[in-house]
């Protein structure tokens, strides 16, 4: 399907905004949530402009999330998934987020305060199907 015309002009607006220059932080309001993200990210872009992110599958979770649900997400990122189930799991529900990168944990922690989520906790470990070490390997975009 063809962007619209607002997905575009949004999508050059970003890009004009943030795309080339040094990497920062940006904050992004959308569906009700607040999240900070990086400014390199694709996910951030994705984010901003609606274009390319997960739509139906965010839509169809939080539609099978419902108040007092136990959730894990590991991957969390920046926790664009954390935060909208964390609202659907309401006060009684719980969402343990997993995201080993220090730098995208300390993101997703600002994002669990910045939408005043109490139900939710952030664990800074990988998660695997064996213990041990591994290697984490990190993108220069922000953890995306």
């Amino acid at each position: 399907m063809k962007p619209s015309l607002i997905h575009r002009l949004r999508m050059r607006w970003f890009r004009f905004r943030h795309w080339n220059r040094v990497p920062h932080d940006i904050v992004i309001r959308r569906s009700g949530v607040v999240l900070k993200m990086r400014s390199n990210s694709p996910l951030a872009q994705a984010w901003y402009t609606g274009l390319g992110f997960e739509d139906g599958e965010i839509r169809c979770m939080v539609q099978h999330t419902s108040p007092g649900c136990r959730v894990i997400d590991v991957g969390a990122n920046v926790g664009i998934y954390s935060v909208l189930l964390a609202e659907a799991a309401g006060a009684d529900g719980h969402v343990w987020c997993f995201e080993p990168t220090p730098e995208v944990a300390l993101l997703l922690r600002e994002n669990v305060n910045r939408n005043r989520l109490g139900n939710v906790t952030v664990v800074e470990q990988a998660v695997t199907d064996s213990e041990g070490i591994v290697d984490l390997h990190v993108f220069g975009n922000g953890g995306d």
